[in-house]
């Protein structure tokens, strides 16, 4: 069995060529018994030699009736292979190149000598033919964007410039009146990829170009790959007119990027929590868009097994000619985003598919991103460690008190709107309380710790099972913390203990949930029970 031949592959990405590869040896594996040698013997020129997707192995020879250069042309993958012996061991070298119809390569032959060529497998039924025109000429293939279009940066700048066969150039330039600008040009064997976006920018900043007015790009030297001797034109030279396009919109400034770092929470309404992106012109509403406007964040590693990599879509807000991201409100702990107990320093931030009011990509100097902008960001997990106690304590009496002292730590890292009493009414209505009548001072004695004072209405100290809770509370860490702004007061059996509620004897004693936590409890018995709120005989009383 014969080698599969990889010439005709020679141009394709590697993942591609390796599909390929494996997928031909499988297919060929399983045709192999019933393979056969197919030999055309003597080609001829511009005769057209019919491959199939048989399994069967295509040979034949060719005999230069002239020294010159030898174009072999093919479809569907059916490019033919030369050799310069007979055991097809020696490959002559080629540069493959595409074609509108499907592939070829060009080769200089010398007069009387015999080339030989191969074909193992075929991907698809096709043909080949070899040809030698008397005069070969270098002609233009194709242009994209099209002679004459409008070229706008916004959309790349880049041209492609494709010749009927694989050829060398000297230079690639832009000539905006009398003044030419160099430009990057790539070549590979048929094709050359021009780079227009930095210099088309610079001109348009400049002033040298403007919206709308025509330029030529400039090709010198252009000239075979096989036999330099055949040109474009009389002298290598070919010149593609365009037009060209508007002054991009460009990002001129970002706001909350700079230094900063992505907290796994901020609190609403924090002024670190927005992202801005300004640009130098009006921004597509989200009217106008046919696609959602959204920047996806990234964190964790693809390669780890299991969920171990988030994405997250966040839409922004298009507000003229700015992008305005909220990133607050969310926990995005380590673990609420990933399983694995690998830490990650960063988190990456994407706004995509951002466009200009017309319509167009905004500008950006990477060639893959059009309209596109990432960031990383350092990631910081952050918590917030709350300690506080009331006086009166949780769990005593109101009566005769007109106001409750709450000593709390780190208090300028949280936030909340008022204070609210719940409590039974006189009527057993459940009530709510809620009141703006507290003083926060900082103590002298502890940084970061405040004293709050609050009032104690009149109609909430008398009345039973009192709650003092901070009313709409929010933390830095996004970590409900509200057990710490929380205390009870006035329970039913208000100001007694339990070493004054007991009788001689025993009881059954219950927690509030009705589960029975000790079963005929002596008085010493139930004084030594964790402190809280026990129902005794009925009724709801404190162990101290």
């Amino acid at each position: 069995m014969k080698t599969f031949n990889t010439q005709s592959l020679r141009s394709l990405p590697l993942c591609g060529r390796l599909f390929l590869l494996f997928f031909g040896w499988m297919v060929a594996s399983a045709g192999t018994a019933n393979a056969v040698t197919i030999n055309f013997g003597e080609m001829k020129l511009s005769t057209p030699y019919e491959l199939k997707s048989d399994f069967n192995t295509y040979e034949g020879y060719f005999v230069a009736p002239k020294s010159g250069t030898l174009t072999v042309n093919a479809t569907n993958g059916c490019l033919m292979t030369v050799y310069s012996d007979a055991e097809f061991q020696n490959e002559i070298s080629y540069t493959h190149q595409f074609t509108q119809t499907g592939e070829s390569y060009d080769i200089h032959v010398e007069e009387g000598t015999t080339y030989y060529f191969q074909k193992v497998f075929c991907l698809a039924n096709g043909t080949t033919v070899l040809l030698m025109e008397e005069t070969p000429k270098m002609e233009l293939s194709k242009v994209i964007p099209a002679e004459g279009s409008v070229l706008d940066i916004s959309n790349g700048g880049l041209i492609s410039v494709v010749f009927n066969r694989a050829f060398y150039a000297n230079e690639a330039e832009l000539v905006v009146g009398e003044t030419t600008h160099k430009v990057s040009m790539n070549i590979l064997g048929s094709t050359a990829a021009i780079e227009t976006k930095a210099t088309l920018l610079s001109l348009l900043q400049n002033g040298t170009i403007s919206e709308g007015m025509a330029f030529k790009l400039r090709i010198t030297g252009v000239r075979s790959v096989v036999d330099e001797s055949i040109i474009y034109g009389t002298d290598g030279t070919i010149e593609i007119p365009f037009v060209c396009g508007a002054m991009p919109t460009m990002l001129i400034s970002t706001t909350g990027l700079e230094n900063n770092k992505f907290l796994s929470y901020w609190m609403p309404g924090d002024p670190a929590s927005i992202i801005m992106l300004t640009f130098s012109d009006a921004l597509l509403s989200h009217e106008g868009r046919e696609s959602d406007a959204v920047a996806t964040l990234s964190y964790g590693d693809l390669d780890l097994e299991g969920s171990n990599y988030y994405t997250e879509a966040i839409p922004y807000v298009v507000d003229n000619n700015k992008i305005v991201l909220d990133l607050s409100g969310k926990l995005r702990r380590h673990h609420d985003m990933v399983e694995t107990e690998t830490t990650f320093s960063d988190i990456y931030l994407k706004f995509s598919n951002v466009r200009a009011s017309n319509g167009n990509y905004t500008f950006n100097e990477e060639e893959s991103s059009l309209g596109s902008y990432a960031f990383t960001l350092p990631y910081e997990e952050i918590s917030v460690d709350i300690i506080s106690e009331f006086t009166p304590a949780s769990g005593k009496s109101l009566e005769g008190v007109s106001k409750i002292e709450l000593w709390v730590t780190n208090y300028e890292k949280v936030k909340y709107e008022a204070f609210v009493f719940t409590y039974t009414d006189a009527d057993g209505k459940e009530t709510e309380w809620i009141t703006n009548d507290y003083t926060a001072t900082a103590d002298p004695d502890y940084e970061g710790a405040y004293i709050i004072n609050i009032a104690v209405p009149t109609e909430v100290a008398k009345a039973k099972n009192v709650t003092l809770t901070a009313y709409h509370l929010q933390t830095a860490d996004g970590i409900d913390h509200s057990e710490a702004f929380t205390a009870t007061y006035n329970p039913n059996g208000v100001g007694i203990h339990a070493a004054e509620i007991l009788a001689p004897g025993t009881t059954d004693v219950y927690d509030l949930s009705g589960v029975c936590v000790l079963r005929g409890g002596t008085k010493a018995q139930i004084l030594r029970l964790p402190a809280g709120i026990y129902v005794i005989n009925g009724c709801k009383h404190i162990v101290k």
